[in-house]
C-alpha cells in the first residue's frame, strides 16, 4: 500500500503563487524514443507547446532512440537514463531524476506509457511541493494474454497505483474503458485524440507523380498501396501481405509499399513470407524512413492492417492529412478517424481487407482525389495539432492553478 503524506497543509495553496509568475514547465517521462506512435505524438506536442512558449524537457528511460535527434533539432532537451529492464542494477538510474527535478522544478510531470508512468510517479514523490502528475496511455488492450510478461506486470502495477496521478490521458475512448475494466481509476480520465501537423503532412502532386516513384524505379502512373508500421505481431503484416496476393489478381500492376522499423531485407521472417506468397516483385520494403510525409503523399491508398493494440494510429491521420484514402481494420479509434471517407473491416480477415482495397482502387482518379480532399478536411476539422495541444495546455494550466484533484 502506498500512502501519500503532506506534512505541510499550506503546500497546495502555496504552489499556484509560486508558479503564477513564470513559464509553465512540463517534464515528460517516456520509456523509450524509438520510432513509434506515442513517441511521434510526444514530439508533436512539445513542438506545438514550444511555439506557445511552454517549457518542455523529455526524460527517456532507455538509451538514445531514433526519435531523439528530432527533439534536439527543435531545441528540446532530452536526457536518456540508459536503464535496461533486464539488468536490475541499471534500474537505480531512475533516481538520477532527483537532480534533474530540482534543477528544472517542473509544474507537471507527465508520464508516457506504462513504464514511463511508473517512473513519473517516482519522480513526483521526490519533490516538495509535489508537482502535478499526469499519465498517458497510448494503446488498447483486448487481453493481457497478448502482452509480454514485463509489460503485463507494468500494466497491473499502473492499475494498482492509478489513484496517484491527477489526470490519466487516453487517446481513445475504447482504451479508457478497457483500462478501467483492468482497475485503472475512472475519475481521472481525459480522452484527447492524437493531433496532426497539416503543414507537414499535405498532398503533393510532385511526390505522387515523380519523386518516390522515380527513386523506386517505377513508372509515374504506377498505383501505390502503402503500409507504415514497425514489425510486430499487433500490426499484422501477414494480413497485409495476404490481402496483396488477392488484390493483384484484379490489379496486377499495383505495387505495395511497406515501411517501418525492421521492414527490410535483414528481416528474414518477413522476406521468406513475401517469397512464399510470390510477392517479390509486388511488395517493396523500405525500412525505417525519415521522409514519411513524402511517402504518404505519394500513395494512392493507405492500409492499416492491425489486429490489436492500437489506440489512435498516427499513420491513418497522417495519410488522411496527405489526401490519401484509407482502408483500416476496426481496432481502437481507426473507424472513428476515417469516418465516412474510408473503408473499415474486421481485423485478421485478409479477404475483407483485399475487397476493401479493391473497392477504393476501383474508383476513378478523380473520385479518389475527391475522397482525399474530404479526408484532409476531416483531419483539419477534428484533429489539427494546434487544437489538440491547446487541450493539453488548458488541462496543465487548470491543474497548476487549483488544488489537488
Amino acid at each position: 500500500m502506498i500512502v501519500f503524506i503532506n506534512s505541510n497543509p499550506n503546500i497546495e495553496t502555496m504552489a499556484p503563487q509560486r508558479k503564477a509568475n513564470r513559464q509553465l514547465r512540463i517534464l515528460h517521462v517516456i520509456s523509450g524514443l524509438a520510432t513509434g506512435g506515442a513517441e511521434a505524438m510526444l514530439f508533436k506536442l512539445v513542438k506545438a507547446h514550444k511555439e506557445r512558449h511552454i517549457s518542455s524537457r523529455v526524460i527517456c528511460l532507455r538509451q538514445d532512440g531514433s526519435m531523439v535527434p528530432y527533439f534536439r533539432e527543435i531545441g528540446i532537451e532530452v536526457i536518456c537514463l540508459g536503464i535496461e529492464p533486464d539488468k536490475l542494477m541499471s534500474i537505480i538510474r531512475v533516481f538520477r531524476l532527483a537532480k534533474i527535478l530540482w534543477s528544472y522544478r517542473p509544474d507537471v510531470i507527465h508520464g508516457w506509457m506504462y513504464h514511463g508512468n511508473l517512473a513519473a510517479l517516482i519522480a513526483s514523490l521526490l519533490m516538495i511541493p509535489r508537482p502535478r502528475l499526469c499519465w498517458n496511455i497510448r494503446q488498447t488492450i483486448d487481453s493481457l494474454v497478448f502482452e509480454k510478461s514485463m509489460t503485463r506486470k507494468a500494466i497491473q502495477l499502473n492499475a494498482f497505483v492509478s489513484r496517484a496521478p491527477d489526470r490519466i490521458f487516453y487517446n481513445s475512448q475504447v482504451s479508457a474503458e478497457q483500462h478501467e475494466k483492468l482497475g485503472f481509476k475512472s475519475g481521472s480520465r481525459i480522452v484527447i485524440p492524437n493531433g496532426f501537423d497539416l503543414t507537414r503532412f499535405k498532398p503533393s502532386l510532385q511526390c505522387r507523380d515523380q519523386d518516390l516513384r522515380g527513386e523506386l524505379g517505377l513508372f509515374e502512373e504506377t498505383i501505390l498501396v502503402g503500409h507504415v508500421a514497425r514489425f510486430h505481431q499487433k500490426k499484422d503484416h501477414d494480413n497485409f501481405l495476404l490481402a496483396a496476393t488477392r488484390v493483384i489478381q484484379d490489379y496486377p500492376e499495383v505495387k505495395f509499399i511497406a515501411a517501418g522499423w525492421h521492414i527490410n531485407r535483414e528481416n528474414t521472417v518477413l522476406m521468406e513470407r513475401i517469397k512464399h506468397l510470390g510477392l517479390e516483385k509486388t511488395v517493396l520494403c523500405l525500412g525505417e524512413r525519415r521522409d514519411i510525409p513524402r511517402l504518404m503523399s505519394a500513395l494512392d491508398v493507405f492500409v492499416s492492417s492491425a489486429r490489436s493494440g492500437e489506440g489512435f494510429p498516427n499513420t491513418i491521420g497522417e495519410a488522411m492529412a496527405s489526401g490519401v484514402p484509407c482502408v483500416v481494420t476496426d481496432v481502437g479509434e481507426s473507424a472513428n478517424i476515417v469516418g465516412n471517407w474510408g473503408r473499415v473491416v474486421v481485423p485478421n480477415n485478409s479477404g475483407l481487407l483485399a475487397a476493401a482495397i479493391i473497392d477504393v482502387l476501383s474508383l476513378s482518379p478523380q473520385e479518389r482525389h475527391i475522397w482525399g480532399q474530404k479526408c484532409r478536411e476531416r483531419i483539419a476539422r477534428k484533429y489539427a495539432i494546434g487544437n489538440v495541444s491547446e487541450e493539453y495546455r488548458q488541462i496543465y494550466g487548470s491543474l497548476c492553478s487549483s488544488g489537488r484533484v
